[in-house]
């Protein structure tokens, strides 16, 4: 019986040393692929970045969240480093409680929150890094900088490469910004509304003035002054107009986009001065403007294109059938064919316009005598037949194929595969 137990003993006292043994090993490989994935992120981050770039992230490494987010989104690991560079964190990452979710946005905002804000941050400008990380892209320098400048406590009217002049009275507003806005329109609404701009016209004109380029600042800023002048007079609707007639007559033509076909359209007033104009005057112009486009878009409409080498109109008969193809020969024409028949051949006025395609409509005629639309043809310049479409881009009726095929055999045309 002693023999037994001492046997016993022995045995249970190998199992525990076998167990004991197997932790440690697993404790090990454990440490070992930690230490493996924490160095193969590194230098993924840092596969840009020179030596001295490089930041003390093992308190953030050692998590598995932490880590897939910042592989996943390098607009992650920029923020961090960004921040961490300007100073110590507010409070110490090792008692921040990481969020389930690996989601980018989610993990920035929760880290945000936790290490980085010393004071409120303006959701605008929260959102703006927030919402580049949740698509996987990375924030602009520009714009994490102004985070990181904010987060530390500074005014926003200090912060470097501001878009347009900035007070500490904008800075003020744009604390207060609607959260729904974006960064570059809450910026430019807090802007305005620091010079006295009323808070509907402010919203309107921050809408149409976002993204503006910094060389166009010194137009922009009379015109502001011009409504801040006027706008017991003005109402939020008349802003985009404005905005829109001052940036085609100093910054850049418009543009008459109609059926494909499109054309810059000069200024009437390229040298206008907008800070020397009253709002009667303005209006005038802007009406003068508006008449000159709607005169040049019925000429667009009705020019028409150059001419066919065949007869631009054909007659045939189909089992008693009386077909017509005709030439749609401007861009009125295309876009009531493209209307009628229920597809895109009202896109086609510049290839029209420049000779490197023809549109025809083919029509049956009625025992009325009235011609409906039956199928629309495109010929290329080298009289090719490249398509023949029914209505919806169906394909047309035995009987109207025939009558195209009569067309093309009078005029020496090839069909293409289509």
């Amino acid at each position: 019986m002693a023999n037994r137990h001492a046997r016993l003993l022995r045995e249970q006292q190998a199992a525990e040393r076998l167990a004991l043994e197997r932790q440690a090993f697993q404790r090990s490989k454990s440490a070992q692929k930690q230490f493996r994935s924490v160095a193969r992120i590194r230098m993924e981050l840092t596969r840009e970045a020179t030596p001295a770039d490089t930041l003390p992230l093992d308190v953030l490494l050692r998590r598995g969240a932490v880590r897939r987010c910042l592989v996943s989104s390098p607009g992650f690991y920029l923020v961090l480093q960004n921040f961490l560079e300007s100073g110590a964190p507010v409070r110490h990452l090792s008692t921040w409680r990481t969020p389930r979710s690996a989601e980018p946005a989610r993990m920035f905002r929760s880290l945000a929150r936790h290490a980085m804000l010393r004071y409120a941050m303006p959701e605008p400008l929260l959102r703006a890094i927030a919402d580049t990380l949740a698509v996987g892209a990375r924030a602009d320098a520009r714009t994490i900088g102004w985070f990181v400048h904010v987060a530390r406590g500074g005014n926003l009217s200090k912060a470097d490469d501001l878009p347009f002049g900035f007070t500490k009275k904008a800075a003020h507003f744009f604390l207060h910004a609607p959260q729904t806005m974006t960064l570059p329109v809450a910026m430019r609404w807090a802007q305005v509304r620091a010079l006295g701009m009323q808070e509907h016209l402010a919203a309107a004109l921050a809408e149409v003035l976002q993204n503006e380029a910094p060389e166009n600042e010194a137009i922009w800023s009379d015109f502001i002054c011009f409504i801040l002048r006027n706008q017991s007079a003005l109402t939020p609707e008349e802003i985009p107009g404005m905005v829109l007639f001052v940036r085609n007559q100093r910054l850049e033509p418009f543009v008459l986009s109609l059926g494909g076909f499109r054309e810059s359209i000069e200024p009437l007033y390229p040298a206008l001065q907008i800070g020397q104009a009253t709002l009667a005057s303005l209006r005038e112009r802007m009406n003068t403007w508006d008449q000159h486009l709607q005169a040049l878009e019925r000429a667009v409409r009705w020019r028409k294109f150059p001419a066919s080498p065949i007869p631009e109109y054909f007659s045939t008969c189909i089992n008693g059938q009386e077909f017509r193809i005709m030439r749609l020969c401007s861009v009125e024409k295309l876009l009531l064919e493209g209307v009628a028949m229920h597809h895109c051949v009202g896109g086609y006025g510049e290839e029209c316009n420049t000779g490197d395609t023809s549109i025809w409509s083919l029509r049956r005629v009625g025992a009325t005598g009235q011609a409906e639309r039956e199928a629309t043809i495109e010929l290329t310049a080298a009289l090719d037949i490249f398509q023949v479409k029914g209505k919806a881009n169906t394909h047309p009726k035995a009987d109207a194929m025939q009558a195209v095929e009569q067309w093309a055999k009078c005029h020496n045309l090839q069909f293409c595969s289509w």
